[in-house]
């Protein structure tokens, strides 16, 4: 149970746990302060009530008076000379006056025994006070003491009053104090985690291979606190680093392709001089996987970080790779519609779309290219008809050199840079590559690019 209570707190943010958990704390504490106050403040109006009547009763003890016996009812009290202040009238009965249900009242009684044994010498075999309900509303104090013959005197009184007026005074009390405590708390936390959603949002839309401006003092102000400034100034250093690693590696896959593309255009000369045919072919074919696997490397590097955006057709592109492709032989069906005008680099997004539609093409068979235009996004669909991709490999397709066909033949296999190099050609633009399987069958590639 615990564990099941924990996870459910994890979904909350930050603030929210924290203002769940000092409410809760406080609820707790003024739960209890609350108990205590009603507790002593019943305790406090029962002695308050129950004084008079205790002085009353031992007077009367100590004096041997008492009305004569009879039946213990509501007794309207006597006032004991014309003008003078209205007081209980002391009740005679041979039996206990109080009910079976009556609420005992021991600390009253305890009292009640003090005073009879401080005040009076006549003998008083028990003590007895309770609260019950008068016959017609509220409740009444009886206060009954049995003598030593069997005659038990009792007086009766105005009970306690009652708790709704201090219960409510309490729970406005409570409410005040938690929202003094609670309305700052609240103005703190969120100050202390605004800046963490901010870096949130803004950790969602950074890439590493384009260009941002360090907005460090925007996330995390001054008046944010130092631990926060401090995790955002080293996200923003880790960022930096980033993109230096980046530069650093496209300037050595440049150098590296500048120079393996000479050695092997000489090698591919001398490998046309040999004789041997079949020694011929066969290394003509390792020096084109070579070439074809340095190219697929170099695109990457490439088509990551280099965006020319200028104004063009999404229509004319998806209908000129259909076109190309069909004239190859395959089966692509792609139906033009309306101009879809869209800020990209036209050249990287041919493509990208280009090798969805090659590999649709080797694995699938029968292509159709679709374009499915939103308010801010536009995303080319391509969709084929072949096995699709086990659900557990369709993200690490989209990794560099992942060839989900298991053989080392590149006419079946390809390099397995394809996918990944239309992912860095959608991220460039500031989208993405979704793949997913279709239930009647095969594969849907989604090619999202931002219209803007």
């Amino acid at each position: 149970m615990p564990m099941k209570w924990m996870k459910r707190l994890g979904r909350l943010s930050l603030a929210q746990q924290v203002m769940l958990i000092v409410a809760l704390g406080l609820v707790l504490a003024q739960s209890l302060n609350f108990a205590l106050q009603l507790r002593e403040r019943r305790g406090f109006g029962i002695e308050n009530a129950a004084m008079p009547a205790i002085a009353r009763l031992v007077d009367a003890i100590e004096a041997g008076d008492a009305s004569e016996a009879g039946e213990t009812g509501d007794l309207p009290p006597r006032r004991e000379s014309r003008g003078g202040p209205r007081r209980a009238r002391v009740i005679a009965t041979p039996t206990s006056p109080l009910a079976s249900d009556a609420y005992r009242l021991p600390r009253v009684e305890a009292v009640l025994r003090a005073r009879i044994d401080e005040a009076s010498e006549r003998g008083v075999a028990e003590v007895q006070a309770a609260i019950q309900q008068a016959p017609r509303r509220g409740n009444i104090l009886i206060v009954a003491v049995r003598l030593d013959d069997g005659t038990w005197l009792s007086i009766r009184g105005r009970g306690p009053e009652p708790l709704g007026p201090v219960i409510g005074e309490l729970a406005l009390q409570t409410l005040l104090i938690l929202a003094i405590l609670l309305i700052p708390l609240l103005w703190l936390v969120r100050s202390a985690t605004r800046p963490l959603a901010v870096l949130t949002r803004e950790a969602n839309d950074w890439q590493a291979d384009r260009e941002h401006a360090s907005t460090a003092q925007n996330i995390a102000p001054a008046t944010a606190p130092s631990d926060v400034r401090a995790l955002v100034t080293a996200i923003e250093e880790m960022k930096q680093r980033i993109v230096r690693m980046l530069r650093e590696r496209d300037v050595m896959l440049g150098a590296i392709g500048h120079d393996l593309r000479t050695p092997l255009a000489a090698l591919r000369i001398q490998v046309e001089l040999l004789e041997d045919e079949a020694l011929r072919e066969d290394m003509i074919e390792s020096i084109e996987r070579l070439s074809g696997d340095l190219d697929g490397i170099l695109a990457l590097a490439r088509n990551a970080r280099t965006v020319m955006r200028q104004p063009c057709d999404l229509s004319e592109i998806a209908s000129a790779v259909a076109t190309a492709f069909r004239d190859r032989g395959a089966d692509v069906a792609f139906d033009r519609e309306r101009p879809i005008p869209a800020a990209v680099d036209a050249a990287a997004v041919r493509r990208a779309l280009a090798n969805l539609v090659e590999n649709a093409a080797r694995y699938g068979g029968a292509v159709a290219i679709g374009i499915e235009a939103g308010e801010r996004m536009v995303a080319f669909v391509v969709e084929d008809d072949g096995p699709g991709i086990p659900e557990d490999r369709i993200q690490a397709a989209i990794e560099p050199f992942a060839r989900l066909e298991p053989s080392r033949n590149r006419e079946t296999g390809g390099h397995g840079l394809g996918l990944a190099i239309v992912a860095a050609i959608a991220r460039a633009h500031g989208g993405h590559l979704r793949l997913c399987n279709r239930k009647q069958g095969g594969l849907r590639a989604e090619l999202e690019l931002p219209l803007d």
